[in-house]
């Protein structure tokens, strides 16, 4: 099991952030979110949805 941290930016700015755990399962690898933060001037505009949180 492995831990990653994956950061969202908007410009300049750091907007998001996921704290996960990784791990291989039956030759699938799985991700487990512990922490997922936005900041409010960004909550509800996807940032969950992004290609780099989904491909984690």
């Amino acid at each position: 099991m492995s831990s990653v941290a994956v950061g969202v930016d908007f410009g300049s700015q750091p907007v998001g952030l996921v704290l996960a755990e990784t791990s291989t399962e039956q030759n699938q690898k799985i991700a487990t979110i512990l922490s997922l933060f936005v900041v409010p001037e960004h909550r509800g505009s996807g940032l969950g949805k992004t290609r780099r949180i989904t491909k984690m």
